[in-house]
């Protein structure tokens, strides 16, 4: 009976190490990742204990998957901007097109693909003038 428990012990041991290195990777993983994204949330809103330089390193190493991602999709061939559509194959002959429109003091928040940049982007438009203001 002794010889059964003393076999079984040194694979509980095993498991139990196993279990334990699993754990402290997780931790480390998820303090790692908080503290990354505190240095971008930071780095975003231009706080003051980040020099220019660091700024720009971690807005850089934070932007590394996005440009990951892109790279694997240009690569397999799959369009970059699926939303960029030429506006002559939607638009219709009748449709009246009135922009700026000077008598509107509003605004407009668009968020669309840029066709020169080719990019996914948000602007804040005054319709008075046509001028983005943000």
């Amino acid at each position: 009976m002794k010889e059964s428990q003393n076999k079984s012990h040194p694979e509980k041991s095993r498991v139990a190490f196993w279990i334990w290195i699993i754990a402290a990777l997780m931790t480390l993983m998820i303090v790692t990742v908080l503290i990354t994204a505190g240095l971008v949330w930071h780095a975003m809103r231009n706080g003051p204990r980040l020099s220019e330089a660091q700024t720009k390193m971690v807005l850089a190493v934070a932007e590394f998957p996005s440009l990951v991602k892109q790279a694997l999709i240009e690569i397999s061939g799959e369009s970059t901007t699926p939303l960029l559509i030429d506006k002559t194959a939607t638009e219709k002959p009748y449709w009246i097109r009135k922009f700026p429109s000077h008598e509107d003091k509003g605004y407009l928040l668009f968020s669309g693909v840029d066709p020169k940049i080719k990019y996914s982007i948000i602007q804040l438009i005054r319709l008075s003038d046509g001028e983005v203001m943000a």
